[in-house]
This record gives C-alpha cells, sequence and structure tokens, in this order.
C-alpha cells in the first residue's frame, strides 16, 4: 500500500498468562509480542520488561514499541492498558506517548522506555483474569510528506472521558442483544433499539414513526446491505466509532460500501469518514475502482481526490490506461480525466473574442462536454452534471454584453 497519507493503526493488543510470564522473568528480561499489527508494510511488536529495565526503579513495568520498517518513518504513538471487560475504553490508564525519529533502512525504531507501576496493575483490575490488555494507537507517514502543503495531521487526540464512557455504555447495550428492534440482512439478525435508530438516523426514524410494517412488527428487512456492511453501520450508530476488524488496509471496498449505506440511511458523518478513509487507503492499484463509485455514489469531494490522485504527471496516467479498470469508466468519466489531466488543449484567456465559448452562448443549449470545455478555459471547475457546470458559468455575461453593444 502506498503511504501516499498518513496510515493510522489502533487496536487492542492481548498479553495472555501476563502473571505466569512475569512470575519467570527478572529485571532487564523481556518477552515479546511479535509482530500484532501490519500496516502499509510496517510491523509492529511490543517488548515487555515486566520487572523493570535499566535505570528503572524495581515493579516498573517497562514497555518498548518495536516498528520495523524499510522506509524513513516519522511515527507517532500512544500506549494505555485498558480493561478487559469489552475491550472498551470505559477505563484506562495511559502508559506514555511521544514520536520516533526517522529510522535507517531496514532497521527497527524502539520507542523510549515508558513505565507502569506493577501494583497499579493488580490495584486497579486490569488483571483480573490474568491477561494484560494494551491499547495501542500510531499514526505514521513518510517524512517527505510532511513537506508538502497537505501534510496530513499526526497529533493523536485523547476523548474525552466521558464520551469515552457513554460510547462504551451505548456499545455494551448493542452487544447485548436485547434490543426491541430486528434487522435483517441476508438472513441473519442484528438486534437495536428503537430510541437510538430514530435518535441517529432520518431514515430509520421514518421507518418506525409511520404506519409501515416496520414499525408494527419491529422487524426491518434490509435488502441492499450486506450484513457485514449493516453491523458496522450499527456500531457507527451506538458508539460513533468503528470496529478494529474494519481496518482491514488492503481493502477498499468494504469502505466503499459503508459509505453508500450511510448515505442511504442518513446516518450523520459517517459518509465523510468513510471518505477519509478510502483517500487514505488510495493507491495506483485502486484508484480507478473508486473513481467509478464516487460516480456512481455522487461522492464529490472522493471524485475529486481520485482525479488528484489519477493525474499528477503522464506515467500514471498511462499506467492507469492499461489497466482492464480503465475500460469500465465510460465515456463521462474518461473524458473528465483527460480534462482534468490536460485541460482542453486552449489557451485559458479572458478576451472573449478568443474563446470558443463566448459570453453570448446559452449554456443550457450546450451538451455536457461542451459545458466541460467552456469551464475549463475560464478556469473554473470542470466536474460535476450538466446543471452543476452550468451553474458555475456567468449566467448574466451573455445580457450584459449585448447591453454595452446598443
Amino acid at each position: 500500500m502506498d503511504l501516499q497519507h498518513y496510515c493510522e493503526l489502533s487496536c487492542v493488543v492481548q498479553v495472555a498468562n501476563y502473571r505466569e510470564l512475569t512470575a519467570v522473568k527478572s529485571k532487564d528480561e523481556y518477552f515479546c509480542v511479535p509482530n500484532f499489527a501490519a500496516l502499509g508494510g510496517v510491523f509492529f511488536s511490543l517488548y515487555i520488561y515486566s520487572k523493570g529495565r535499566g535505570a528503572a526503579e524495581d515493579e516498573q513495568v517497562s514497555l518498548f514499541l518495536g516498528i520495523q520498517t524499510s522506509k524513513p518513518l516519522l511515527v507517532y504513538w500512544k500506549i494505555a492498558v485498558v480493561a478487559a471487560q469489552e475491550h472498551l475504553p470505559s477505563e484506562a490508564f495511559e502508559i506514555g506517548k511521544g514520536g520516533s525519529a526517522t529510522p535507517r533502512e531496514f532497521n527497527e525504531i524502539v520507542t523510549g522506555s515508558l513505565f507502569c507501576p506493577s501494583k497499579l496493575l493488580e490495584e486497579k483490575g486490569f488483571l483480573s483474569d490474568g491477561t494484560l490488555y494494551l491499547r495501542i494507537q500510531a499514526k505514521f507517514v513518510h517524512k517527505n510528506r510532511l513537506d508538502s502543503p497537505n501534510a496530513p495531521d499526526l497529533e493523536i487526540r485523547d476523548t474525552p472521558r466521558h464520551v469515552a464512557q457513554l460510547c462504551s455504555d451505548l456499545g455494551a447495550a448493542l452487544a447485548r442483544k436485547d434490543g426491541d428492534v430486528v434487522l435483517v440482512a441476508e438472513g441473519r439478525e442484528l438486534y437495536a433499539h428503537r430510541v437510538v435508530l430514530r435518535a441517529r438516523s432520518s431514515v430509520f426514524r421514518a421507518m418506525l414513526d409511520t404506519s409501515m410494517t416496520e414499525s408494527s412488527s419491529g422487524r426491518i428487512e434490509i435488502v441492499d446491505v450486506a450484513y457485514a456492511t449493516l453491523s458496522w453501520l450499527l456500531v457507527f450508530i451506538y458508539t460513533a466509532s468503528l470496529p478494529e476488524e474494519a481496518g482491514t488496509p488492503e481493502q477498499v471496498e468494504p469502505w466503499v460500501q459503508l459509505a453508500k449505506a450511510a448515505d442511504k440511511y442518513d446516518v450523520a458523518g459517517l459518509a465523510n469518514l468513510c471518505v477519509e478513509e478510502l483517500k487514505r487507503r488510495m493507491s495506483t492499484s485502486n484508484v480507478l475502482r473508486l473513481l467509478i463509485a464516487a460516480e456512481s455514489f455522487r461522492i464529490a469531494s472522493l471524485k475529486n481526490a481520485c482525479l488528484q490522485f489519477a493525474t499528477p504527471c503522464e506515467k500514471r496516467m498511462r499506467s492507469l490506461h492499461d489497466q482492464r479498470e480503465f475500460d469500465d469508466l465510460g465515456a463521462d468519466l474518461v473524458r473528465e480525466l483527460f480534462i482534468f489531466a490536460y485541460g482542453t488543449g486552449k489557451r485559458r484567456t479572458t478576451n472573449e473574442k478568443e474563446k470558443e465559448f463566448d459570453g453570448k452562448t446559452t449554456w443550457s443549449d450546450l451538451s455536457k462536454a461542451q459545458l466541460q470545455r467552456a469551464c475549463d478555459e475560464r478556469g473554473l471547475p470542470t466536474l460535476g452534471d450538466r446543471e452543476e457546470l452550468t451553474a458555475r458559468l456567468p449566467a448574466q455575461s451573455a445580457v450584459s454584453e449585448s447591453f454595452w453593444e446598443v
């Protein structure tokens, strides 16, 4: 996966049998959780000195985050111990956070030592089942991306405790499967609560408030959304976040389907989240599929991002032209792609006499391709349907020019 944008990792690592492992270790001895995550060609491991290391006081747990990569990266990270129940942040103890220097090729970054009192893990009940749970968050990016005008924001922001508690409680309510509404997709059932669905989706609210069959039966058949997509949609409706399994970096289709479902059921914020995630996952191998999806679902921001990614140079355009997906674009998308890359081939000018379409043109008489050329020669965006293109062009220019010619 190309790191054209930043990559973000968020996961919970289980260290099973933590007490037993600690019992056989001495100070300066560690045990390792190797390659617990991999993203964008970067591999993460965790080194745990359960009885301390070096200058650390006795009974101070020292943790090291190992990051193996062949790329010059800048990495920001944060680690917290979390409660075992539901792996949700109802209670968490932050151990440390920070950033890394640039590694040498095929070297391993190991973050600075992080200290946590051993007795704190027991006192706060973090080892109630003998397993240690660590929530690890990291953002990383090619170092040279930070010099670009659209450098990503790598700061890892904390969720206020009271907000995290609300999300945790609602997530637990969803997990109990005791709701008063049943959603059915692909023959499988998901339980939810009327009050939550009504509050978070205008479409579900309409279904449940009217005399439709769904309102009286409490059973809603979802025929155009896959079960997995619907389950992610519900998780977001309840917690304003997505489950860990939604983060598979190689796949984009699940995010496209989730954006489509979010738009159909009017779940605020989710479609934008999906679009931002798709932008981060965009690569030369999937940009044409994303462009087709953006056109199909009328997601203008994703479509514009695809066109920008696809057209920075002649070499990339040629490589995309050779892909089989290029044949699936359709005439309109191919035209937009080439106009975005090369313009119309005409010199942009403010002189009306030199324009292909002067100010006396009746825009409504033009085809979409002609409207795109008219926009392009005026330096206006060429994306959108006929109505959007027409709206960008100066509606009163013909009237004003004829007035001055009289």
